[in-house]
């Protein structure tokens, strides 16, 4: 069982308005606005903190959407919402209309500590998020006034559509284990430490499926089980928390990382055993990938996983909108970082949301030289 999470990973990874605050008061202020408040007091525990957006020319929303939001707010963005947040304190949220204007400041009165997590988001009259921002600090009670660089951001949302009854079929090449086409289906939800994800289960066309659960919303990408059946017996990992694979938005050259614990469970016995997922993650930017199922605009991820029992992976996952995982290649290394084994899938079919790309072909799969 000491393989099955990272086993399942390289499954996973290889196939696949209103506004309130937390314990804290806020004021905001605009060029445009003739009512602004005054900052809230802040006692000893809190620290001011003011943040500004804009400020030169607006913008026109007729324009192509520059890579960082310059330095005025755009016409087309609406709401500027603002949470901060780190693990001992309550989460400060705030929603900021900002429409008509090229400028806005706000200042939030967080309380004090170390590695007070801002996020920015800037939204369009649908809600869509096309800006991203964000930064640390540590917070003692002096007066504090934050630059955020705001990004274009992608829903990830967007790039896994995880909806019922969508397929991809890959072609998979692999150095030491087989290759062929295998086919993935999102089979219906499955509810997973209280969380209600989607399954996707791996080789359809063959009487044994391994399955895996994510979860895909507002909260971001995550992989929250995996349901093998190996060496003639089920097992089932279940992370705790969840595997986190992406923010819900994302910018180029965002690092995120999460510490899960895999609880493996071979189901006729009910005998399990633990072990520490550690999984670090960047989204490098965008690439043309070029498949058999063709031409796509992608985002870039990269990956290390490591489990406690000394198995090590770097990823690569190609992601394009509305269609998933294009292309992603595995190579797994002993705990000494000597690489076994390398693996490579392309997208041969797909099949999104009533929506064709690429020739299904009937599945077959073929030992490696």
């Amino acid at each position: 069982m000491r393989n099955l999470l990272l086993t399942s990973l390289v499954i996973m990874f290889v196939s696949f308005t209103g506004c309130g605050s937390g314990g804290a008061g806020s004021s905001v202020s605009s060029d445009s606005s003739s009512n602004s408040k005054s900052p809230s007091s802040s006692s000893s525990a809190n620290t001011p903190v003011t943040i500004t957006f804009g400020g030169g020319t607006t913008s026109s929303s007729t324009e192509k959407t520059p890579s960082v939001m310059g330095s005025s707010i755009p016409s087309n963005i609406t709401t500027i919402k603002i949470k901060v947040t780190a693990s001992d304190m309550t989460t400060i949220e705030e929603s900021i209309s900002v429409s008509g204007k090229s400028s806005v400041t706000t200042t939030l009165n967080v309380p004090n500590g170390s590695n007070r997590y801002f996020e920015v988001l800037a939204l369009d009259s649908s809600s869509a998020v096309i800006y991203k921002g964000y930064t640390y600090s540590d917070l003692s009670g002096t007066s504090v006034t934050l630059s955020i660089s705001m990004k274009v951001s992608y829903t990830m949302a967007n790039y896994y559509p995880l909806d019922n009854a969508n397929i991809w079929q890959f072609y998979t090449s692999n150095s030491s284990i087989a290759q062929g086409y295998e086919t993935e289906l999102v089979s219906g939800s499955e509810t997973v430490n209280g969380v209600s994800g989607k399954k996707i289960c791996y080789n359809v066309g063959h009487a044994e499926r391994d399955c895996n659960v994510y979860t895909n919303d507002s909260t971001g990408l995550y992989i929250d089980k995996f349901f093998n059946k190996g060496s003639g017996d089920y097992i089932e990992d279940v992370y705790s928390p969840a595997i986190y694979l992406s923010p819900p938005y994302v910018t180029d050259s965002e690092e995120f990382s999460s510490v899960s614990t895999d609880t493996s469970t071979v189901l006729s016995t009910g005998v399990s055993s633990t072990s520490t997922v550690t999984l670090s993650g960047q989204m490098k930017g965008l690439e043309s990938i070029a498949v058999t199922a063709g031409t796509f605009n992608c985002l870039k991820f990269y990956y290390t996983v490591s489990n406690s029992y000394g198995s090590y992976h770097q990823i690569t996952l190609w992601f394009a909108n509305n269609v998933g995982i294009i292309k992603s290649t595995d190579d797994s290394y002993t705990s000494g970082r000597t690489l076994i084994d390398s693996k490579t899938k392309t997208l041969n079919y797909a099949y999104i949301n009533g929506i064709t790309y690429g020739s299904y072909v009937t599945e077959t799969t073929t030992k490696a030289p």
